[in-house]
Order: C-alpha cells, then sequence, then structure tokens
C-alpha cells in the first residue's frame, strides 16, 4: 500500500486530504453521470469546493483550485493541455494571468474554454459567461479572461483588463471627458467595460499594494450614455471579485465621493486613509450593495 502510494505521488503529485476526497468525490459523482452537461459539472465542482474548504486550503496550498481541477474536468484531457497544467505552479495572484497564457497557446475545446475560465475566478456562476481574447503583439501575443455582463436595458457589456496601450489612453479621455483628473502611473491597473461595438464605456484603475493583501482603487468612470445602467455595478463587483481571486483581503480609497462607496460596504476606519472595505464573504453572486448601488443620487456620484 505504501509503495503504491509513493508511486502514485510521484506520477501526480501530493494531495492534501481535503483536495484528494473533494476530487474523489467528483468522480464517483462524473462516473454516475457521464452525460453531465458543462454547467451541472461546474455547479457540482463549486458545491464540492465550499464542502470541503478548499478556499481556506489556498492560504497554504497555493495551487490547490488548479490541482482540484486536473483532478476532475481535466483528468482526461489531452497530453498537450495536461502537461501544460501539470507545468504550472503559481501563486493566486498569478492564477488568471496564467491560464490566459496557457490557453493562448493551445488549441481546445468549447468546454475546455468554459473550465479553463473558471480556475482562477472561484465566483463564476455555472451559467456566466465567460471567454478569452487575446491580442497579437507582434512578436508575441497577450491573453485575458473576459467576463460578460448585462446592463439593466438587457444590453451586454464585457469586463476585462486593458491589453494596449491604445486602450489606456482611451480610459484616460474617458476620465477627462467626466471632468476628472487622473494621473496614470506604471503601477496602476486596469479593468474596463467594452460595448457590443469594441468601444470602452467606462474602466476603473487601481494599485495592488501590501504585497498582495489589498488594492487601493483610484478612480471610476462611464460614459454618460452609459450611466444609470449598472454598467458602474457590474464594474465594481467584478473588481471586487478579480482582486478577492488573487488574493487581496480589502480594497482602499480616497475620500472622493464617499456616498457612492458607502453603498458598497466602504467604511472609514482609524488604521487607514480614505475608505476601506474588507473583502470578507460576498453572496455567491457578489451582487452585495447593488441595490443601494442604483439609486439616482449614488449613480450620479460614483458615474460622473
Amino acid at each position: 500500500a505504501l509503495r503504491s502510494y509513493i508511486a502514485g505521488v510521484e506520477a501526480r503529485g501530493f494531495l492534501p486530504m481535503r483536495l484528494y476526497f473533494a476530487a474523489k468525490r467528483y468522480r464517483r459523482w462524473a462516473s454516475l453521470n457521464e452525460d453531465a452537461t458543462a454547467a451541472a459539472r461546474a455547479a457540482t465542482l463549486q458545491e464540492l469546493a465550499e464542502t470541503y474548504g478548499l478556499d481556506r486550503l489556498a492560504r497554504s496550498y497555493p495551487e490547490a483550485r488548479l490541482r482540484f481541477f486536473r483532478e476532475t474536468v481535466f483528468r482526461g484531457a489531452s497530453a498537450e493541455l495536461a502537461g501544460g497544467m501539470r507545468a504550472r505552479t503559481v501563486r493566486s495572484e498569478d492564477l488568471a494571468s496564467a491560464v490566459a497564457e496557457l490557453r493562448q497557446r493551445l488549441s481546445v475545446a468549447p468546454d475546455d474554454d468554459y473550465f479553463l475560465a473558471r480556475i482562477p475566478f472561484a465566483y463564476l456562476r455555472p451559467e456566466d459567461a465567460v471567454d478569452f481574447v487575446s491580442i497579437d503583439l507582434g512578436g508575441g501575443a497577450r491573453s485575458e479572461i473576459v467576463v460578460a455582463l448585462e446592463d439593466v436595458d438587457g444590453e451586454m457589456f464585457r469586463v476585462r483588463h486593458v491589453l494596449l496601450p491604445k486602450e489606456v489612453e482611451r480610459l484616460h479621455r474617458l476620465f477627462q471627458s467626466a471632468k476628472l483628473d487622473v494621473r496614470f502611473r506604471p503601477e496602476h491597473r486596469y479593468l474596463v467595460a467594452i460595448n457590443a461595438r469594441e468601444q470602452i464605456i467606462g474602466g476603473i484603475f487601481y494599485e495592488i499594494q501590501d504585497g498582495g493583501e489589498s488594492a487601493h482603487l483610484e478612480k471610476i468612470v462611464v460614459a454618460e450614455g452609459y450611466r444609470r445602467k449598472g454598467v458602474a455595478d457590474g464594474l465594481m463587483r467584478e473588481f471586487f471579485n478579480r482582486v478577492r481571486a488573487a488574493g487581496a483581503t480589502r480594497v482602499t480609497t480616497g475620500f472622493f465621493r464617499p456616498e457612492y462607496f458607502y453603498s458598497y460596504g466602504f467604511t472609514i476606519e482609524r488604521r487607514y486613509a480614505g475608505l476601506v472595505k474588507e473583502l470578507g464573504a460576498e453572496p455567491a453572486d457578489g451582487r452585495a450593495g447593488e441595490s443601494a448601488a442604483r439609486r439616482p443620487s449614488a449613480g450620479r456620484a460614483g458615474e460622473a
């Protein structure tokens, strides 16, 4: 038994007990439901990850989520995809970019895309629309995971990080048109909302601080024609979800239009300048504070 166990560890790597039994239970379910849809498999993965506390396990075993997917939905993956995933031992804050880079190099089936996008983002629901986008940079390519959202009128828009310098420039012009004085720095990151015509209609710029434990939100903007439609709300929710997925436990921001940020759970705390929000457990769909954020006064404050 010991020799068999050692051989298994050498072949597939060590699995902590919680992860081992979560994967084993998934495979038992999958063997009884061979025709399960991708959404059903994703829902089962989500339920087992919560039941076995894999998010807590990731604090001491950073590759827990990647290994969970490797041992379940990707257990029978192609040699190329399996090999690429085995080569990945990355921190949680780098997982999204590592998965996007892996996807850019491979040709995979639609179901593989569906699950690859869900490796770094545990908050995604089975019905959420997610995709990958790649940009040719001349001599190389850059990829990003894109999440599709819906505004209050039922129109779709997508949220992702910028991929090209010209997109940063377009976001800067959007802030200027809203009469918001901003100064972008090399350490800033940019999360943008894009409409069906590939136009940037809103964005957030922020900075990761304290070794990844916190994120500082500088400002948010939405184009005038898209205000009070839920675009800012979608941007804020996706921002919170992504920095939480990357390992941040709090978000800070300046004392600018505080009424708007109060609606998202920001408070004044004596240890921090400006405002702070602790990124604790959120509802599964990440909609905390949504109704308050859509009040007319909040919309004017946050989307100006």
